[in-house]
């Protein structure tokens, strides 16, 4: 089993809204969690190899999106494989959050790279993991694991460290170092 590491930088913006009734409307001062809804969409660069095991490297720009539902169930950017997924907090507490989730990666095409050439295209994956978060104040840090259920995708983790902060009005700024150990 041959385990790859690499190290990300990327940085993200976020608008957050809360969504009541259907409609979005910026945040009113109230406890977090404290609405049915609790909505963020935004946008990141994700700097990754061109496939695994690569040393050529791509930038994947993504929308982020995730959806809250009583701050127990997730949809949205996945907190176990790049792309979308779901999943429930089995425990949130001020500064913890225990994450159980499935995930569905993105496909890998051959066209991508000349070395895959032949290969053929393989589908999107899909991941079951779990995920560990603290934060306080700004600071923020994560770890997580996560199996592939089909197609041998192997298994993954990551760790992230980070600091996030307010820019202005409904913006978020977040500066993060990842790191990422696969199979």
């Amino acid at each position: 089993m041959a385990i790859r590491s690499a190290l990300m930088f990327f940085c993200a913006a976020c608008l957050a809204a809360q969504v009541p009734d259907g409609a979005f409307r910026q945040p009113v001062a109230e406890e977090p969690g404290s609405g049915e809804w609790n909505v963020q969409v935004g946008a990141m660069a994700l700097g990754l190899p061109r496939y695994p095991g690569s040393g050529d490297y791509r930038a994947l720009p993504l929308p982020v999106f995730s959806a809250e539902w009583k701050g127990r169930i997730f949809l949205g950017s996945s907190r176990v494989a790049v792309g979308l997924g779901g999943g429930v907090h089995a425990l949130k507490t001020e500064h913890w959050t225990w994450d159980l989730g499935l995930g569905i990666g993105e496909a890998r095409r051959e066209s991508r790279a000349d070395v895959l050439a032949g290969m053929g295209d393989r589908g999107a994956s899909l991941w079951a993991g779990t995920g560990l978060k603290f934060h306080t104040g700004g600071f923020h840090s994560e770890l997580s694991v996560a199996a592939g259920l089909k197609d041998e995708a192997g298994m993954k983790g990551t760790f992230s460290v980070g600091y996030g902060a307010p820019l202005g009005g409904r913006w978020l700024g977040d500066l993060s170092l990842h790191a990422a150990a696969a199979d």
